[in-house]
């Protein structure tokens, strides 16, 4: 089972800003999640992963030029070891990816989704 390091809730207008700003239907597990704790630590047997608060995934994916170089992803956070959470925008799926070239076939799948990430051991 995941270690989980939660961070203090989100507010309802970090979240609603978070949505509106996304530009994105991200999934609701996620929204739950991180309205519950904007951001966390995330430690598994074979991976550590901080998830960015919800205002550092908005300027994070911008200031990375994630829409130009990965379109099909948003990154949620990182490993901080070159890596990337990334959730695929088609499926939900999640990936480690590297930060330099954002290629998915560079990576590895970790989840089906958000709520499976955390539950991986």
């Amino acid at each position: 089972m995941s270690v989980i390091h939660k961070n203090p809730a989100a507010r309802n207008e970090e979240v609603r800003e978070f949505i509106t700003g996304l530009g994105y239907a991200i999934p609701l597990d996620f929204v739950k999640l991180m309205s519950e704790s904007n951001g966390m630590a995330v430690e598994t047997v074979d991976y550590d992963f901080t998830v960015w608060s919800l205002d550092e995934i908005l300027s994070l994916n911008k200031d990375y030029q994630v829409e130009e170089f990965a379109p099909d992803f948003i990154l949620l956070g990182t490993n901080c070891g070159g890596m990337a959470l990334a959730m695929e925008k088609m499926t939900a799926k999640l990936y480690a990816i590297p930060f330099i070239g954002f290629e998915k076939s560079d990576g590895k799948f970790l989840a089906n989704n958000f709520t499976e990430f955390l539950a991986l051991e």
